[in-house]
Parts: structure tokens; sequence; C-alpha cells
């Protein structure tokens, strides 16, 4: 029995099936939870405890949050290197950024 490989299984596909499959990897790819970035980024959670002064058990439980302060938020991204931008998507407009909730 042959082994097939999920290449040689990939490689066999129409090209639109293909198109798809990529878009939605890249979706998924764009959408991350904390942890998922985290971990991205190679950032151990006691660096980020250490960066925040809390301890490494705060941070596993904020990386579980459903809903935290938006400068909560901040101070997380900012601790492992990134930038939190907003971005508003309106029906038949072009997207707007919001700068008014972030301190610069």
């Amino acid at each position: 029995m042959a082994v097939k490989t999920f290449k040689s299984f990939l490689d066999q596909l129409p090209m639109e099936r293909k198109e798809k499959i990529r878009a939605r990897a890249d979706q998924l790819k764009a959408e991350m939870t904390l942890r998922e970035i985290r971990k991205f980024q190679k950032c151990p959670q006691k660096a980020i405890a250490e960066h925040l002064h809390v301890n490494q058990s705060a941070i596993s439980k904020m990386e579980r949050r459903r809903d935290m302060n938006v400068s909560t938020l901040n101070a997380y991204i900012q601790a492992i290197g990134g930038e939190l931008e907003f971005i508003v998507k309106l029906p038949n407009k072009k997207k707007v950024k919001i700068n008014s909730l972030l301190d610069k």
C-alpha cells in the first residue's frame, strides 16, 4: 500500500480548490488568541508578567479572558513587542483607524 503525503494530495486538487484552501488558511492565521500571538512571538508568560509587574498566573488568566480593559490589552501587546490598533469596518465605507483609545 502506497503512502500518500498531504502535499501530494494537495498537488492533485483543482487550482480553484487550492486557492480556497490557501484563503482559509490565511484567514485562520490572521485570527489568533492572545496565547497564540504570544507563542508566535516566542515570548514566555513569565517575561510578560515581569514587564507588567504581575505574576505568571495573572498572565495565564488574562489569556483566557473574553473581556478586558483596552489599557490592559494594550499593555499586554506592548509587552510582547507589538502595537495595538483598532480598525472599524463600516458597510460600504473604507476602514477607519480609531486613535483616541490608546496613548500615543
